[in-house]
């Protein structure tokens, strides 16, 4: 708004003091003091109403959807998408490790039971893994490698060239056409 320091402030008032007189200054202040009020009360009425007015209109959620179509990005969106494939893809090398881990520790074997066990006849012979447990965690290490950022979109938005014209077609012999030269040529 206005600048005016105190320094401004006492000079006006030396000023006013000297123009009005000492008798006229308070009645000049009351009057101005008023005058500001009913400035101040103005500017907020309009103020309201122009709130109001905006309100009706629905403006704040037309600004909300624009905002929120300003805030989406394809490429954050994409990443976020390959982040949570990366989590769930790291979520079964974990199941797949306790897996591992339960079959290195003989959990298998002591869920068979004996030979007399129930389970016994559905459950095949535990055997070696061909592959070593580094072997295995190597590969569940890659398998859940988080993808790397991908670089943004580049759209290409230069417009095609126009299209060439198609040739005229050749004109057509007509069997009227055909026909002198025939004649000519039994003629001769």
């Amino acid at each position: 708004m206005l600048d005016v320091g105190w320094s401004e402030l006492v000079i006006i008032g030396v000023v006013a003091l000297v123009v009005v007189g000492p008798k006229e200054l308070p009645a000049l202040l009351r009057t101005v003091g008023q005058w500001a009020g009913k400035a101040r009360r103005m500017a907020s009425e309009f103020q309201g109403q122009l709130n109001d007015a905006i309100r009706e209109a629905e403006l704040d959620d037309v600004k909300k959807s624009v905002d929120d179509l300003r805030s989406l990005s394809p490429t954050r969106l994409i990443s976020d998408h390959l982040t949570s494939i990366g989590d769930e893809v790291k979520s079964v090398g974990d199941t797949a490790r306790n897996e591992i881990s339960n079959l290195g520790s003989g959990h298998f074997a002591s869920m068979s039971g004996g030979a007399g066990s129930s389970l016994s006849g559905f459950m095949e012979p535990t055997e070696t893994p061909s592959a070593s447990s580094a072997d295995v965690q190597a590969m569940i290490d890659r398998a859940a490698t988080p993808v790397p950022d991908l670089p943004p979109p580049v759209f290409d938005v230069t417009p095609a060239p126009p299209l060439a014209e198609a040739p005229a077609p050749a004109a057509v012999e007509t069997a009227a056409d055909a026909a002198p030269v025939e004649k000519k040529a039994s003629e001769a």
